[in-house]
């Protein structure tokens, strides 16, 4: 017995997860470092490499927008906008403020205190928060969530968008709070028909536009 525990006690140790993690990691860098000194050594290699990536670049960029309009066309569309599932409805609205030219990111799972996008641009981030409610009105009680994530989240603004309509005491309750903007069915369609056709929608877009806030900035 105690021979065989010497054995043990000599016997190598096994690595820790963290060790081979760190040589899986290593062997990774020595296999890239392998093939870029192939590709060096063969350079029509090298540029179909090149080439392909930016194939896949455009590609993927193509889609993005073909991706981006078709979220806009069911937003500006009343029957398909009705249609979408709230997972899909806070895409779409995603969609239409990255075509107004911020950075929008979908936040999922919990710890986001109601915030369903979170938006940046010009150095400033705004929350939004979705609620896919046709034929329904938003009341007063969601406007004070929004201000309390505004304020925890230190955004300079926030919009709260819903497929349905707002209640008179809601539309109040924001125009009072500065850079709290309200959307509702209406100012979505318009703003997305404005940047999926363009064209058709300008004339849509002023009778819809309202006086001054809570619609918010236009971009």
């Amino acid at each position: 017995m105690r021979a065989y525990r010497t054995y043990r006690s000599l016997s190598p140790k096994r690595m820790t997860r963290q060790q081979e993690q760190g040589c899986l990691y290593l062997t990774v860098v020595a296999l890239v470092l392998y093939a870029l000194c192939w590709l060096w050594g063969h350079p029509a290699y090298l540029v179909l490499l090149v080439l392909g990536a930016a194939a896949a670049a455009a590609a993927r960029a193509w889609w993005s927008q073909v991706t981006r309009q078709d979220l806009l066309g069911r937003l500006s569309a009343p029957e398909h906008l009705a249609r979408l599932t709230p997972a899909a409805f806070e895409q779409a609205c995603a969609a239409l403020f990255e075509a107004m030219g911020y950075r929008a990111t979908l936040t999922a799972g919990p710890g986001d205190e109601g915030v369903d996008i979170l938006l940046r641009r010009d150095g400033r981030e705004y929350i939004v928060q979705c609620k896919h409610y046709p034929g329904r009105t938003v009341g007063s009680a969601e406007v004070r969530n929004l201000l309390g994530a505004q304020q925890d989240f230190g955004a300079a603004g926030a919009y709260l968008l819903t497929s349905g309509s707002f209640t008179s005491k809601a539309r109040e309750l924001a125009a009072r709070n500065p850079h709290v903007y309200l959307w509702d069915g209406r100012r979505i369609r318009a703003e997305a028909a404005i940047r999926f056709a363009p064209r058709a929608a300008r004339s849509v877009s002023r009778s819809l536009r309202p006086p001054g806030r809570p619609g918010g900035p236009r971009s």
